[in-house]
């Protein structure tokens, strides 16, 4: 059996709507993953944000994500691993 990596922030899941609404501020204003970077005077509120036990696992995948996921598994054997940098 094949083991793949599936990144999750923006592949499997939407990590950009939590933030949008956390921060109140415009998707067009995410124009980096470094959101520290992007919000510095934010960067402790974002730093607790990731590190919230759970955080991750409460985000909602893109419609069709499960569905692209168990026929991946299927139709080729693998085993699905994700992926993601806290």
């Amino acid at each position: 059996m094949k083991n793949v990596g599936l990144d999750m922030d923006g592949v499997i899941v939407d990590f950009i709507e939590p933030i949008v609404k956390a921060l109140e501020v415009s998707v067009n204003d995410i124009t980096d993953y470094k959101l520290d970077m992007l919000f510095p005077k934010r960067k402790e509120e974002i730093q607790n944000m990731y590190g919230q036990k759970g955080y991750f696992s409460s985000l909602s995948p893109y419609p069709k994500a499960i569905d692209f996921m168990n026929r991946l598994k299927k139709m080729h054997s693998v085993k699905l691993w994700f992926i993601s940098k806290p």
